[in-house]
């Protein structure tokens, strides 16, 4: 990506001449020297460098160069019909075409033939800004009415060469994993998944004598947060729930170090436990995360159906 087009791009987002060339110093008119031991050091030779994952001007970078070559197709593609259609009043209808996450662009189509016109247009202005299309990054995931439709290839041409999207049954959107349908059921056992990883590798950490509340606190803050990150997103039925509540007493009950006795039975040990639970949470000030989700659900911040249920 050449340095020009990086300040061009952020003089037209309002940057100042002095913002600019304060960051072109740090990527131009550099010099360097390589030492080798037992052999010497070069003379000092000039270089510059571009972004690196995890710099600290990397994602300024990145996302101003994202805006500027998606600019003219947000600009042009409300009025070519592309998109997808979000509702609301005739005159003001939202359009959805494209999400950026990081360093990837997400396409949103209605049809086949859409996403192929989008993807085309879209390589067109990314090569003219020198980054190119990574092979194993493209997947295609189709939902809704397109699922029943025979699929269609989608591809990109780069470099005299033709890269097809690869269907996929599941895509990481938005760090939320998606299915064809769109499920919570998929999203909840991918966050959980995550959750499972930080617990088992400290498992030692929160199951160890001692002070619970100094664990429960880490797990409260640590685990039980990356289990439900974005749950707002999340349609809840009594069965999410009911998955919720036993994944998270599970695990806390193993980090209380909760046994069964000889004379437990399945309803004796739950409402044992439970009590215990529930009273650590009361003294801590901390809530389950499956009483933070019914939380949510009654003040109308998630959708979900409102039903009487027992859980155990």
């Amino acid at each position: 990506m050449l340095h020009s087009n990086i300040g061009n791009a952020l003089r037209r987002r309002g940057a100042s001449d002095g913002d600019c060339a304060v960051l072109m110093r740090e990527l131009t008119g550099l010099q360097a020297v390589i030492s080798l031991a037992g052999v010497g050091t070069t003379p000092p030779f000039p270089y510059s460098r571009g972004g690196k994952q995890g710099g600290v001007e990397t994602p300024l970078e990145w996302l101003t160069m994202i805006d500027e070559l998606l600019e003219n197709l947000v600009v042009a593609w409300p009025f070519h019909g592309i998109g997808v259609k979000m509702g609301g009043a005739q005159d003001r209808e939202a359009v959805l075409f494209h999400a950026v996450w990081a360093d990837n662009i997400i396409l949103f189509a209605s049809s086949y033939d859409m996403m192929q016109i989008m993807v085309d247009e879209l390589t067109v202005a990314i090569h003219q800004y020198s980054p190119c299309w990574k092979k194993s990054s493209l997947e295609l995931l189709a939902g809704g009415t397109l699922i029943n439709e025979p699929p269609k290839k989608i591809s990109a041409k780069q470099d005299g060469a033709e890269l097809i999207y690869t269907p996929t049954q599941q895509l990481l959107l938005l760090g939320e994993l998606f299915d064809n349908h769109g499920s919570t059921e998929t999203a909840r056992a991918h966050r959980q998944g995550i959750a499972d990883a930080i617990y088992y590798k400290n498992a030692k950490a929160y199951t160890m004598h001692g002070p619970i509340l100094s664990r429960g606190s880490e797990w409260h803050d640590s685990v039980a947060t990356s289990a439900f990150f974005g749950c707002q997103s999340w349609h809840v039925s009594a069965g999410t729930l009911r998955s919720v509540r036993t994944w998270e007493s599970k695990r806390i009950r193993r980090m209380l170090r909760m046994r069964w006795r000889p004379c437990d039975t399945r309803a004796t040990f739950n409402k044992r436990t439970s009590r215990q639970i529930a009273l650590w949470f009361h003294h801590s000030g901390k809530r389950m995360a499956y009483h933070r989700i019914l939380k949510q659900l009654l003040q109308g911040s998630m959708v979900g159906e409102l039903v009487t249920m027992q859980l155990r």
